[in-house]
Protein backbone atom coordinates (compact mmCIF):
# COMPACT_ATOMS: atom_id res chain seq x y z
CA UNK A 1 0.00 0.00 0.00
CA UNK A 2 1.65 3.53 -0.78
CA UNK A 3 1.86 5.87 1.26
CA UNK A 4 -0.97 8.57 0.41
CA UNK A 5 -3.16 5.25 0.84
CA UNK A 6 -1.42 4.58 4.35
CA UNK A 7 -2.74 8.26 5.42
CA UNK A 8 -5.90 7.99 4.08
CA UNK A 9 -6.67 4.58 5.78
CA UNK A 10 -5.60 6.07 9.28
CA UNK A 11 -7.67 9.48 8.41
CA UNK A 12 -11.04 7.33 8.14
CA UNK A 13 -10.19 4.79 11.12
CA UNK A 14 -9.28 8.37 13.05
CA UNK A 15 -12.59 9.89 12.09
CA UNK A 16 -14.88 6.68 12.68
CA UNK A 17 -13.44 5.98 15.96
CA UNK A 18 -15.04 8.59 17.02
CA UNK A 19 -18.52 7.18 19.44
CA UNK A 20 -16.75 3.86 19.16
CA UNK A 21 -15.77 3.21 22.50
CA UNK A 22 -18.41 1.20 23.71
CA UNK A 23 -21.69 -1.22 22.27
CA UNK A 24 -24.77 -0.26 22.53
CA UNK A 25 -26.86 -1.96 24.58
CA UNK A 26 -30.34 -1.46 23.53
CA UNK A 27 -30.66 -3.12 19.54
CA UNK A 28 -32.24 -0.92 17.30
CA UNK A 29 -34.48 -0.99 14.19
CA UNK A 30 -33.10 -0.91 10.73
CA UNK A 31 -33.31 1.84 8.56
CA UNK A 32 -36.77 2.59 7.54
CA UNK A 33 -37.60 2.00 3.72
CA UNK A 34 -40.99 3.56 1.94
CA UNK A 35 -42.93 1.84 -0.70
CA UNK A 36 -41.89 3.98 -3.13
CA UNK A 37 -44.93 5.88 -4.66
CA UNK A 38 -43.34 8.19 -7.51
CA UNK A 39 -41.09 6.92 -10.32
CA UNK A 40 -37.64 9.27 -10.46
CA UNK A 41 -36.88 10.88 -13.63
CA UNK A 42 -32.64 10.10 -13.84
CA UNK A 43 -30.45 12.93 -13.12
CA UNK A 44 -27.12 12.53 -14.46
CA UNK A 45 -25.70 15.19 -12.19
CA UNK A 46 -26.06 13.24 -9.04
CA UNK A 47 -23.35 11.01 -8.05
CA UNK A 48 -23.25 7.74 -10.24
CA UNK A 49 -24.14 5.53 -7.41
CA UNK A 50 -27.31 7.55 -7.08
CA UNK A 51 -28.04 8.68 -10.31
CA UNK A 52 -28.53 4.91 -11.72
CA UNK A 53 -31.32 4.22 -9.07
CA UNK A 54 -33.73 5.63 -10.97
CA UNK A 55 -33.04 2.89 -13.77
CA UNK A 56 -32.91 0.11 -11.66
CA UNK A 57 -35.78 -1.95 -11.43
CA UNK A 58 -36.79 -2.93 -7.55
CA UNK A 59 -36.94 -6.49 -7.46
CA UNK A 60 -33.10 -6.53 -8.17
CA UNK A 61 -31.00 -7.00 -4.83
CA UNK A 62 -27.30 -5.29 -5.42
CA UNK A 63 -26.39 -2.61 -7.68
CA UNK A 64 -22.85 -2.61 -8.48
CA UNK A 65 -20.94 0.78 -9.91
CA UNK A 66 -17.26 1.27 -11.47
CA UNK A 67 -16.46 5.00 -11.59
CA UNK A 68 -14.30 5.09 -14.30
CA UNK A 69 -14.10 8.89 -14.05
CA UNK A 70 -12.57 8.97 -10.38
CA UNK A 71 -10.52 5.33 -11.07
CA UNK A 72 -8.60 7.14 -13.84
CA UNK A 73 -8.04 10.09 -11.44
CA UNK A 74 -6.67 7.88 -8.96
CA UNK A 75 -4.28 6.19 -11.33
CA UNK A 76 -3.07 10.06 -12.87
CA UNK A 77 -4.62 9.72 -16.07
CA UNK A 78 -7.55 11.61 -15.63
CA UNK A 79 -7.45 12.66 -20.05
CA UNK A 80 -7.43 9.03 -20.56
CA UNK A 81 -9.64 8.22 -23.54
CA UNK A 82 -10.14 5.61 -26.11
CA UNK A 83 -7.72 8.35 -28.66
CA UNK A 84 -4.60 8.27 -25.91
CA UNK A 85 -1.87 6.33 -27.03
CA UNK A 86 -1.56 2.46 -26.54
CA UNK A 87 1.04 2.95 -23.70
CA UNK A 88 -1.14 5.11 -21.74
CA UNK A 89 -4.28 2.96 -22.21
CA UNK A 90 -2.28 -0.18 -21.62
CA UNK A 91 -0.79 1.41 -17.92
CA UNK A 92 -4.05 2.00 -16.83
CA UNK A 93 -5.50 -1.28 -17.88
CA UNK A 94 -2.55 -2.78 -16.11
CA UNK A 95 -2.75 -0.27 -12.68
CA UNK A 96 -6.29 -0.81 -12.42
CA UNK A 97 -6.41 -4.16 -12.46
CA UNK A 98 -4.29 -4.54 -9.39
CA UNK A 99 -5.09 -1.39 -7.99
CA UNK A 100 -9.12 -0.48 -8.63
CA UNK A 101 -11.88 -2.41 -7.29
CA UNK A 102 -13.21 -3.65 -10.23
CA UNK A 103 -16.31 -5.08 -9.72
CA UNK A 104 -17.63 -6.37 -12.72
CA UNK A 105 -15.68 -6.70 -16.34
CA UNK A 106 -16.59 -4.28 -18.24
CA UNK A 107 -19.36 -4.77 -20.76
CA UNK A 108 -17.06 -2.96 -23.49
CA UNK A 109 -13.63 -4.21 -23.11
CA UNK A 110 -14.02 -7.40 -25.19
CA UNK A 111 -14.61 -5.44 -28.10
CA UNK A 112 -12.48 -2.81 -27.27
CA UNK A 113 -10.51 -3.12 -30.29
CA UNK A 114 -12.94 -3.05 -32.79
CA UNK A 115 -14.94 -0.15 -31.60
CA UNK A 116 -12.05 1.86 -31.36
CA UNK A 117 -11.59 1.52 -34.71
CA UNK A 118 -14.75 1.00 -36.63
CA UNK A 119 -16.54 3.86 -34.38
CA UNK A 120 -13.98 5.91 -32.46
CA UNK A 121 -14.79 4.69 -28.93
CA UNK A 122 -13.83 1.82 -26.46
CA UNK A 123 -13.67 1.06 -22.90
CA UNK A 124 -11.44 4.10 -21.78
CA UNK A 125 -14.23 6.40 -22.79
CA UNK A 126 -16.27 5.39 -20.43
CA UNK A 127 -17.32 7.79 -17.26
CA UNK A 128 -19.21 5.52 -15.11
CA UNK A 129 -20.49 1.67 -15.43
CA UNK A 130 -23.34 -0.04 -13.60
CA UNK A 131 -24.35 -3.40 -12.87
CA UNK A 132 -27.33 -4.53 -11.25
CA UNK A 133 -28.74 -8.40 -10.51
CA UNK A 134 -31.08 -10.10 -8.29
CA UNK A 135 -34.84 -10.98 -7.96
CA UNK A 136 -34.69 -12.12 -11.82
CA UNK A 137 -33.76 -8.81 -13.13
CA UNK A 138 -30.16 -8.47 -14.56
CA UNK A 139 -28.49 -5.53 -16.76
CA UNK A 140 -26.32 -2.85 -16.90
CA UNK A 141 -25.67 0.91 -17.57
CA UNK A 142 -22.64 2.43 -18.98
CA UNK A 143 -22.21 6.08 -18.88
CA UNK A 144 -20.17 8.40 -21.80
CA UNK A 145 -18.78 11.52 -21.21
CA UNK A 146 -19.26 14.45 -22.99
CA UNK A 147 -16.51 13.96 -25.58
CA UNK A 148 -17.65 10.48 -27.04
CA UNK A 149 -19.98 10.61 -30.45
CA UNK A 150 -23.31 9.13 -29.27
CA UNK A 151 -24.12 9.05 -32.82
CA UNK A 152 -21.62 6.24 -33.48
CA UNK A 153 -22.15 4.31 -30.38
CA UNK A 154 -25.95 4.24 -31.55
CA UNK A 155 -24.10 2.85 -35.07
CA UNK A 156 -22.35 -0.06 -32.71
CA UNK A 157 -25.63 -0.96 -31.15
CA UNK A 158 -27.40 -1.35 -34.05
CA UNK A 159 -24.42 -3.47 -36.07
CA UNK A 160 -24.71 -5.61 -32.31
CA UNK A 161 -21.21 -5.21 -31.73
CA UNK A 162 -20.25 -7.71 -28.41
CA UNK A 163 -22.66 -7.25 -25.85
CA UNK A 164 -24.48 -4.01 -27.16
CA UNK A 165 -26.42 -5.93 -29.08
CA UNK A 166 -29.59 -5.54 -27.97
CA UNK A 167 -29.17 -2.49 -25.97
CA UNK A 168 -30.74 0.59 -25.31
CA UNK A 169 -28.94 4.20 -26.83
CA UNK A 170 -30.23 7.19 -24.62
CA UNK A 171 -28.22 9.95 -26.68
CA UNK A 172 -29.65 12.75 -24.46
CA UNK A 173 -28.50 11.49 -21.50
CA UNK A 174 -25.06 9.60 -22.95
CA UNK A 175 -26.36 5.99 -21.35
CA UNK A 176 -26.44 2.82 -23.04
CA UNK A 177 -28.46 0.54 -21.35
CA UNK A 178 -29.80 -3.08 -21.21
CA UNK A 179 -33.31 -4.60 -19.25
CA UNK A 180 -33.47 -1.25 -16.94
CA UNK A 181 -36.74 -0.36 -15.28
CA UNK A 182 -39.66 -0.26 -18.03
CA UNK A 183 -41.81 2.95 -17.93
CA UNK A 184 -43.51 2.96 -14.71
CA UNK A 185 -42.11 0.70 -13.04
CA UNK A 186 -40.84 0.61 -9.41
CA UNK A 187 -37.23 1.34 -9.50
CA UNK A 188 -34.64 1.48 -6.74
CA UNK A 189 -34.42 5.59 -6.70
CA UNK A 190 -38.22 5.59 -5.14
CA UNK A 191 -36.90 5.17 -1.84
CA UNK A 192 -34.85 7.42 -0.96
CA UNK A 193 -32.61 5.65 2.25
CA UNK A 194 -30.68 3.80 -0.61
CA UNK A 195 -29.19 7.20 -2.05
CA UNK A 196 -28.41 8.25 1.56
CA UNK A 197 -26.20 4.91 2.06
CA UNK A 198 -23.95 5.95 -1.22
CA UNK A 199 -23.85 9.90 -0.55
CA UNK A 200 -19.81 10.73 -1.48
CA UNK A 201 -17.44 10.44 -4.30
CA UNK A 202 -15.43 6.86 -4.63
CA UNK A 203 -13.89 4.52 -7.24
CA UNK A 204 -16.86 1.89 -7.13
CA UNK A 205 -20.14 1.24 -5.01
CA UNK A 206 -22.23 -1.78 -3.84
CA UNK A 207 -25.70 -1.57 -2.66
CA UNK A 208 -27.56 -4.10 -1.73
CA UNK A 209 -31.27 -4.60 -0.02
CA UNK A 210 -31.75 -7.29 2.47
CA UNK A 211 -29.34 -9.37 4.57
CA UNK A 212 -26.89 -12.31 3.17
CA UNK A 213 -27.12 -15.67 4.35
CA UNK A 214 -26.21 -16.45 8.05
CA UNK A 215 -22.75 -16.67 9.10
CA UNK A 216 -21.50 -19.58 11.42
CA UNK A 217 -20.67 -16.91 14.00
CA UNK A 218 -23.48 -14.98 14.00
CA UNK A 219 -24.86 -14.56 16.78
CA UNK A 220 -28.46 -13.15 18.81
CA UNK A 221 -26.58 -9.40 19.39
CA UNK A 222 -27.31 -8.96 15.85
CA UNK A 223 -30.10 -6.92 14.46
CA UNK A 224 -31.86 -7.29 11.01
CA UNK A 225 -30.99 -5.09 8.64
CA UNK A 226 -32.65 -3.82 5.34
CA UNK A 227 -29.55 -3.64 3.43
CA UNK A 228 -25.79 -1.97 2.82
CA UNK A 229 -23.80 -0.23 1.41
CA UNK A 230 -19.99 -0.12 0.72
CA UNK A 231 -17.91 2.57 -0.77
CA UNK A 232 -14.42 2.35 -2.43
CA UNK A 233 -11.76 4.77 -3.20
CA UNK A 234 -7.94 5.05 -2.34
CA UNK A 235 -7.11 1.45 -0.77
CA UNK A 236 -9.40 2.19 1.78
CA UNK A 237 -13.76 1.05 2.03
CA UNK A 238 -16.58 2.48 4.54
CA UNK A 239 -19.80 0.03 5.11
CA UNK A 240 -22.87 1.76 5.87
CA UNK A 241 -25.79 0.31 7.05
CA UNK A 242 -28.03 2.17 9.05
CA UNK A 243 -27.60 5.27 11.85
CA UNK A 244 -27.73 4.13 15.45
CA UNK A 245 -26.58 0.27 14.99
CA UNK A 246 -26.17 -1.54 18.55
CA UNK A 247 -24.89 -4.54 16.75
CA UNK A 248 -22.44 -2.68 14.74
CA UNK A 249 -18.92 -4.23 16.77
CA UNK A 250 -20.19 -7.94 16.31
CA UNK A 251 -20.65 -7.27 12.88
CA UNK A 252 -17.30 -6.51 12.58
CA UNK A 253 -15.93 -9.12 14.45
CA UNK A 254 -17.26 -11.43 11.97
CA UNK A 255 -14.65 -10.65 9.26
CA UNK A 256 -12.03 -13.38 10.04
CA UNK A 257 -10.10 -15.43 7.72
CA UNK A 258 -10.40 -14.57 4.36
CA UNK A 259 -12.56 -11.67 4.75
CA UNK A 260 -9.88 -10.16 7.22
CA UNK A 261 -6.96 -10.59 5.05
CA UNK A 262 -8.35 -8.59 2.47
CA UNK A 263 -10.65 -5.94 4.34
CA UNK A 264 -8.22 -5.24 7.28
CA UNK A 265 -8.37 -3.45 10.92
CA UNK A 266 -12.66 -2.40 10.76
CA UNK A 267 -13.67 0.51 12.38
CA UNK A 268 -16.66 0.44 13.08
CA UNK A 269 -19.33 3.56 14.31
CA UNK A 270 -22.46 2.88 15.56
CA UNK A 271 -23.88 6.03 15.66
CA UNK A 272 -23.61 6.46 11.97
CA UNK A 273 -24.00 3.13 11.01
CA UNK A 274 -20.33 2.97 9.28
CA UNK A 275 -17.34 0.06 9.19
CA UNK A 276 -14.25 1.32 8.07
CA UNK A 277 -11.48 -0.91 6.78
CA UNK A 278 -8.18 -0.92 4.95
CA UNK A 279 -8.29 -2.27 1.73
CA UNK A 280 -4.47 -2.58 0.32
CA UNK A 281 -5.46 -5.40 -2.47
CA UNK A 282 -8.72 -3.86 -4.38
CA UNK A 283 -8.45 -6.32 -6.68
CA UNK A 284 -8.80 -9.21 -4.00
CA UNK A 285 -11.39 -7.24 -2.53
CA UNK A 286 -14.02 -7.07 -5.27
CA UNK A 287 -13.52 -11.06 -5.79
CA UNK A 288 -15.06 -11.06 -2.24
CA UNK A 289 -17.85 -8.75 -3.22
CA UNK A 290 -18.85 -10.94 -6.74
CA UNK A 291 -18.41 -13.56 -4.17
CA UNK A 292 -20.52 -12.43 -1.73
CA UNK A 293 -18.51 -13.54 1.29
CA UNK A 294 -18.98 -10.28 2.91
CA UNK A 295 -19.34 -11.25 6.48
CA UNK A 296 -20.90 -7.85 8.25
CA UNK A 297 -24.10 -8.34 5.83
CA UNK A 298 -25.24 -11.47 7.49
CA UNK A 299 -28.80 -12.00 8.26
CA UNK A 300 -29.69 -11.66 11.72
CA UNK A 301 -30.64 -15.25 13.62
CA UNK A 302 -34.30 -15.36 12.84
CA UNK A 303 -34.19 -13.30 9.28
Amino acid sequence: MNARGVLVAATAAAALMTGCTSEHPTPSPPPATVVPTAIPAYDGSLRPAQAVQALVPLRARTIRVVDWAEIRRQVGLPELTGRSPAVDRAAFAARSAVDAPLLDPSVVAPDDARLRAAYGFGVDDLAWEAHFLGGGSRGWVLAFGPGVDMAAVSRAVRAGVGRLRGAHVDTRDRLVTQHVAAPGEPVWGGDPVWARLVPGPGEAFVVHRGCLATHPRSSETLQPIAGFAITFGDHVATVRVGRDRGDLFARVRLGRGRFGRVFRYGVADPATGRIGYDVPHPSRAAALVRSGDLPFGTCAPGD
